[in-house]
């Protein structure tokens, strides 16, 4: 356990402490910064509890989007890594939407929504993983990833399974946590580009 919140608090420190003064899309912003060390001590405690509730509602579509205090606008990558390994057990580390590629594994280059439903629905994709998805209408599509590429992507989300025969999401889109169906993603414009899953 020693080792384990050794290594989170690691991968908090080197995936987010350069990027204090960037987008609402990562989990940090730079007027926030005072209270990283009360939001990196919640993601630990988080991390102890695994108590029954979250593993009851594993690998289950929930009724609404999962809920957290702590996140303000824009922190759809902390939301959704949060998700991702609070509801799913998915050793996913933090990063800023833009990095969580290199931070964790890509396991699919997406070219769209419908490609993404397809693979769904055959069962190639499995619930709990990230999902990179480009938002055409960030104010962040022209800054530079860790390594100095153009950002392919700004938003991140966590796939929950499939629901009535359409996929499901859960993210945090500005100032709201929700789940929401595929098919609803081009009213936010929003398009899936990758799919992240733990190293």
């Amino acid at each position: 356990m020693k080792n384990s919140k050794q290594l989170l608090l690691a991968s908090l420190l080197i995936f987010t402490l350069p990027f204090l003064n960037s987008c609402p899309n990562t989990f940090l912003r730079k007027k926030e910064s005072t209270n990283f060390q009360k939001f990196t001590e919640q993601i630990i405690q988080r991390e102890k509890q695994n108590n029954l509730e979250t593993k009851v509602k594993k690998n289950k579509i929930l009724k609404d989007a999962p809920s957290y205090k702590g996140y303000s606008n824009g922190h759809c990558a902390g939301y959704a890594i949060s998700v991702a390994r609070d509801y799913f057990n998915k050793n996913i580390y933090f990063a800023p939407a833009w990095d969580a590629g290199y931070a964790n594994r890509i396991t699919r280059k997406i070219s769209g929504n419908e490609e993404f439903k397809k693979l769904a629905l055959e069962n190639k994709i499995s619930p709990g993983v990230i999902v990179g998805t480009f938002y055409s209408k960030s104010f962040y599509l022209n800054k530079r990833d860790m390594k100095g590429n153009k950002v392919k992507y700004t938003h991140l989300m966590v796939y929950a399974g499939i629901e009535n025969g359409e996929p499901i999401f859960y993210h945090q889109f500005i100032d709201k946590t929700e789940k929401i169906k595929l098919s609803k993603l081009s009213t936010k414009h929003l398009n899936i580009q990758e799919v992240i899953d733990e190293k």
